[in-house]
């Protein structure tokens, strides 16, 4: 993986224009701060492995300008420690998308109240600056006030992209808190983050609409949404995500207040634990969307174990699985006086007034992990969903839940696939290639799995593949017709997994 990763740095800094410079760290300059202020638009600082500590290797700014900051081998083997002083990265001149930081892990990143700009224990985001956050690891970073690791204000909209989110600590926001910002979260995890208050994982304030896509929330905990908290006019998306383990007073999972209207799609919440709503909680005339969800085995100690409704709130649901969840009150569904939860075309434990809805056991997986809530092939929740939503990618009708049942694959004998032990990708073959070459991978729990192809620039190119999949062992094959003849790159991510390997295009 470390010659990988050397290989993929090397063919995309040689393909930059001549002009630009390459910068090394701490080849020829001793700080990190000292490379990006001798930098100029277009140039690359390049990170040498190690631990960096001190002035000049934290409170790092770009100053705006369009630069990438990258280290040699990623985020295992380049270290910023902030010495519990200090935070690793501070945007605040209207830096964009040109201005990449990537392959870094921050730790003992620490902002007290008393700073000027607090929050943002290894990264903080202001005055319209938006740029690249991408693999980066983030581990035991705090503040007194909020967004233990990354904090965003002020109209600045980062892209966050596959980043993990370790035992961080804020009192919003224990990874990440975005007030009044739509910052883009894709492809991170988030275990054993902490919120004095809101959020435990990411918190979504005073009109936050981020989108949150392929992301995995594991252990979080806060008094407000152990995994995700929306509130205050935030209209979030959430997609695609795996809440699992988080615990609050309210909101285990997702809590959505005062006037939020987010929309939660194809997300699986289980074992997550609160007071009331469990899974998700819905309060202070709140609206969530919720689509194609599978809530389960979450448990409330009052009221709402799948879901709780209260002062007013009007969440509207269709295509969900909420089954198996525990309270005293309203197992599934707990609702309170003045709220109400409308929802169709569900498979929902109990029975629950609605078009299209059902009550049966939805026949999921006998294993446990993320792929036990995949369903069997004779789950009567296949084709069960709203026949005027979009088709599932197999082009049948839309199944209940957060995982459709691919009917154009079938899983014919799921034990067999939980007998592979480890995530694998195959080299392609034929390789070099005319039109198409064939290739195998391997997914020893069920996960969500991305195979794109990329230029030599990094670019995505062509998407071979984007969504869930069982444990298993499959056979793709990518096509080329619409690519010029030239050296890419097949990379695929299933959870914490990432291969990539050259492909040769020659027509």
């Amino acid at each position: 993986m470390r010659k990988l990763l050397v290989t993929l740095v090397v063919a995309i800094l040689i393909s930059f224009p001549s002009f630009a410079a390459i910068i090394h760290i701490p080849g020829d300059y001793p700080t990190i701060q000292a490379g990006i202020d001798a930098s100029t638009d277009g140039d690359t600082v390049l990170v040498a492995d190690g631990t960096y500590t001190g002035d000049g290797n934290k409170d790092i700014d770009y100053g705006g300008k369009a630069i990438l900051v990258i280290s040699e081998n990623g985020a295992e083997y380049c270290i910023i420690n902030c010495e519990y002083y200090g935070r690793g990265f501070y945007f605040h001149s209207g830096e964009s998308q040109t201005s990449i930081l990537s392959g870094f892990r921050i730790i003992n990143g620490y902002t007290a109240y008393f700073w000027p700009e607090s929050g943002g224990g290894a990264i903080r985001c202001s005055n319209n600056s938006n740029p690249i956050i991408e693999n980066c690891t983030f581990v035991e970073c705090s503040g007194d006030e909020h967004g233990g690791a990354i904090y965003c204000n002020y109209s600045s909209d980062p892209t966050i992209d596959n980043c993990t989110f370790i035992d961080n600590h804020g009192y919003y926001g224990g990874g990440v808190y975005c007030s009044g910002t739509s910052p883009t979260i894709v492809n991170c995890i988030f275990n054993g983050n902490s919120a004095g208050e809101n959020g435990g994982g990411i918190c979504c304030f005073y009109g936050s609409n981020s989108f949150i896509k392929n992301c995995a929330f594991n252990n979080n905990s806060a008094m407000f949404g152990g995994g995700i908290k929306c509130w205050n006019n935030s209209s979030t998306t959430i997609e695609n995500c795996i809440l699992s383990g988080n615990s609050a007073d309210r909101g285990g999972g997702i809590d959505c207040a005062y006037d939020c209207y987010p929309i939660i799609k194809n997300c699986a919440l289980s074992g997550n634990s609160a007071d009331f709503g469990a899974g998700i909680n819905c309060a202070y005339d709140c609206g969530p969307t919720i689509e194609n969800c599978t809530l389960s085995e979450n448990s409330a100690s009052g009221n709402g174990g799948g879901i709780g409704c209260s002062d007013q709130s009007n969440p509207a649901g269709v295509n969900n699985i909420i089954w198996d969840n525990t309270a005293p009150t309203g197992g599934q569904i707990g609702l309170e006086t003045g709220s109400s939860f409308s929802c169709t075309y569900s498979d929902i434990q109990g029975g629950w007034l609605g078009t299209g809805n059902i009550d049966a056991d939805p026949l999921f997986y006998t294993t446990t992990g993320d792929s036990a809530f995949f369903l069997m092939e004779n789950s009567p929740c296949i084709d069960a969903g709203d026949p005027d939503s979009p088709f599932d990618p197999d082009g049948t009708i839309a199944d209940m839940g957060a995982f459709y049942f691919d009917q154009s694959v079938g899983v014919s004998n799921p034990n067999f696939a939980f007998c592979i032990l480890h995530f694998e990708l195959s080299p392609v073959f034929p390789n070099p290639f005319n039109s198409t070459t064939d290739f195998t991978f391997s997914l020893p729990k069920s996960s969500y799995v991305e195979i794109k192809v990329y230029d030599l620039l990094g670019r995505e190119v062509l998407r071979v593949f984007d969504g869930f999949k069982p444990a298993g062992v499959y056979n793709m094959h990518t096509e080329g017709n619409n690519l010029s003849s030239g050296i890419y790159f097949l990379r695929m991510r299933a959870g914490e997994y990432a291969s990539s390997q050259k492909i040769i295009l020659l027509k």
